[in-house]
């Protein structure tokens, strides 16, 4: 908590890019001005997520169709297989 507040109602620390309120994510930036991981699709520049195989919510590996149980290809390579 900062301020006495928790981190959805505004606590932790601001954005160290002028101008910008919105809570770091790491090395004292934001979502939008570059902290946090970001997607392992080659080009992409969007925040990522450890639990999406560090791939954005675009590129995260898709379940199959017909089987929901069997692994999928990951999308940030095309070649590794991604257990679900």
């Amino acid at each position: 908590k900062s301020r006495g507040l928790c981190w959805s109602h505004g606590g932790g620390t601001k954005c160290s890019v002028a101008d910008c309120q919105k809570t770091t994510i790491s090395k004292g930036l934001c979502w939008t001005h570059g902290g946090g991981k970001r997607c392992a699709f080659v080009g992409c520049k969007r925040p990522a997520s450890q639990s999406k195989h560090n791939c954005c919510a675009k590129h995260q590996p898709k379940r199959p169709k017909s089987s929901p149980k069997l692994p999928s290809t990951c999308s940030s390579c095309d070649i590794c297989i991604v257990p679900i």
